[in-house]
């Protein structure tokens, strides 16, 4: 049987949001069969679910939509693990229909995520899209369960540098901060500012670290300090800590998608993979693209990505005293159980 929320059967509710997002019904059918549509939104004695009516307004007009938003009261402790999904490479005219349905998906699911968002990407600034942007706008009023984060700047590649490294630090704040205040004007009315910086290629240097801890952000997220997992050498000195900036470097270490057999990891690995993470660091961050949903590169959600997402998010949440966060959520945690922020 569906799941009733205050007496609206979720299927509907799906089919309703689907429906608002501009999705045909044969879409909708094919993205979420009817085994997806009955998955539990949330369960722990924390969490309340209300259906409520969010109002999206902007200079020109009044957006009103149904959302499915869980409210999520939780008290963390010392004691509690936490799981993020990072989402990466959201940008303008890339996939929006992939975007939405997976944006939609955590929220009924009532699971955080965290959006690392491109500010000025290959087909033009966020500021430009008229489709993504209302979208993100209302949905990211959920701050419990969407976080607006910074993926660099314009995804400028200069292997092996990638984005950033190299440049002087002038160059790396002034990218980053233009992309920072570009996120802000678009995003603070809805989500507050954007404190977590995603770095594109996880590639980057010290000036880099630098530069995001001047333009005001909180969360450092890479893959550099994690580099020793691959290679088995030795620890890594700052993930999961605060730097003496006070910034928090939170690389991802859990991928969702085989980039070399082009489909997602078994979901029995990734569960064992982040256990590990929860083991060793009391963090998971589990790194998911847009483009991981993609039906060969068309905006289609795929399937079986789709699947392998909604098994990974059930086997996780049986993972006991662990939380499901967003970046911002964490770095707040962070914070609340330390006793002082240290100096490395």
């Amino acid at each position: 049987m569906p799941r009733n929320v205050k007496g609206v059967s979720l299927s509907v509710l799906l089919l309703v949001i689907g429906l608002a997002l501009g999705l045909s019904l044969n879409t909708l059918i094919n993205i979420v069969p009817s085994t997806t549509i009955t998955q539990t939104i949330l369960t722990t004695q924390h969490t309340t679910i209300t259906v409520t009516q969010t109002i999206l307004t902007t200079q020109q007009t009044t957006v009103t939509k149904t959302l499915a938003t869980t409210v999520i009261n939780y008290q963390t402790t010392n004691e509690t693990f936490a799981i993020i999904f990072r989402i990466d490479d959201i940008a303008t005219k890339w996939l929006p229909k992939i975007t939405k349905n997976i944006t939609t998906t955590f929220v009924l699911e009532g699971v955080p995520l965290t959006l690392a968002i491109v500010p000025k990407g290959e087909h033009g600034a966020i500021t430009e899209d008229t489709d993504i942007v209302p979208f993100l706008r209302v949905f990211s009023m959920n701050r419990q369960l969407v976080e607006i984060a910074q993926h660099g700047w314009n995804q400028t590649n200069r292997p092996p540098n990638g984005e950033f490294r190299g440049l002087s630090f002038e160059d790396q704040y002034n990218n980053i901060i233009k992309g920072k205040k570009m996120l802000d004007e678009t995003f603070y009315q809805y989500n507050g500012n954007v404190t977590t910086l995603t770095v594109t290629y996880n590639v980057y240097d010290e000036n880099t670290v630098r530069a995001a801890a001047q333009a005001g952000f909180k969360v450092f997220s890479s893959k550099l300090q994690m580099d020793w997992w691959d290679s088995f050498v030795t620890p890594p000195n700052l993930h999961n800590k605060f730097d003496k900036t006070g910034i928090l470097y939170l690389d991802w270490n859990v991928p969702f998608f085989d980039e070399n057999l082009k489909e997602p990891y078994p979901v029995h690995v990734t569960t064992d993979k982040c256990k590990i993470m929860l083991k060793i660091f009391g963090v998971c961050v589990i790194l998911l693209h847009v483009q991981d949903f993609s039906n060969g590169g068309l905006d289609e959600v795929n399937e079986r990505s789709y699947a392998a997402l909604l098994g990974l998010i059930k086997e996780l949440r049986k993972i006991p005293k662990t939380e499901f966060m967003t970046m911002r959520q964490y770095y707040e945690f962070r914070k609340r159980v330390s006793e002082s922020v240290p100096s490395t």
